[in-house]
């Protein structure tokens, strides 16, 4: 299957008290995954000293990898859902 187009990806903060500011714009094509994109974003982020103290993302952004890297890379924790397992339910061979 072919795609054609872009997606944008920007962080925003998100302080009740504050206005909400865009703190990075990352572009990809189409069809790169967002979880392929969270180090990119991180690291923008990084380099402009706006790494927020937690990092709120929709399911997308949230594979084992991201998780775990963005705590030891960054000091800061990914929040937000963890997808299903494509895959589905798998069965255990264990017998009882």
């Amino acid at each position: 299957m072919d795609w054609v187009g872009y997606k944008v990806h920007f962080p925003e903060t998100c302080d009740e008290d504050f206005p909400h500011l865009i703190t990075h714009v990352e572009t990809t094509q189409a069809s790169v995954q967002d979880d392929q994109v969270l180090e990119a974003v991180h690291q923008g982020l990084a380099e402009r000293d706006v790494l927020p103290e937690v990092h709120l993302v929709d399911a997308g952004y949230t594979d084992a990898e991201g998780l775990v890297s963005s705590q030891r890379d960054y000091g800061i924790p990914l929040l937000g859902p963890v997808a299903a397992d494509p895959r589905g339910p798998r069965q255990s061979s264990r017998r009882v």
